[in-house]
């Protein structure tokens, strides 16, 4: 049965690094990127602002003024690559591919090389957890270092 755009829904898994529920629409030959925000952008990373109907990911910010005003940069070695994986809904179908991301995407614990179905109760975690080294840049929270995990919900296919 179709209900019109599919729509994914990802609800942050407490084992992971939280952030807020994303209800994404997957509306036909769309591609959404799953991927870390960026704040300010410049020439070669335009900013990408997390919302709850897109892609882009972060944890949820301390509130403390000094943690409000960290940018993270593409460049930090983060779990969460600035463009992950990608999602899409296709023939009654909805999809996870990892786009080379330097840590892998997973669903329920299982690393993917290829275009993967998903469906409603898996879970897909981005990237792996990191350990703080000395060298850790301090803004980086032990939150940013946590993989993503979240519960997969799909309607609409």
């Amino acid at each position: 049965m179709n209900f019109g755009t599919p729509m994914l829904t990802l609800i942050a898994s407490s084992e992971g690094s939280s952030f807020s529920p994303r209800y994404i629409p997957l509306p036909p030959s769309i591609r959404v990127t799953l991927g870390r925000e960026l704040l300010v952008g410049d020439a070669q990373s335009p900013a990408r602002i997390g919302s709850p109907t897109n892609g882009w990911l972060s944890p949820i910010r301390d509130q403390k003024p000094s943690a409000a005003n960290v940018q993270i940069k593409d460049s930090d070695p983060l779990p969460l690559c600035p463009r992950h994986a990608e999602v899409w809904a296709e023939n009654h179908k909805v999809y996870i591919r990892d786009l080379a991301s330097k840590h892998g995407t997973y669903v329920n614990d299982s690393k993917i090389t290829g275009a993967t179905a998903l469906k409603s109760g898996d879970i897909i975690t981005l990237g792996v957890e990191q350990i703080r080294w000395k060298d850790t840049p301090r803004y980086i929270t032990d939150d940013h270092l946590q993989s993503v995990k979240a519960k997969v919900t799909i309607v609409g296919v």
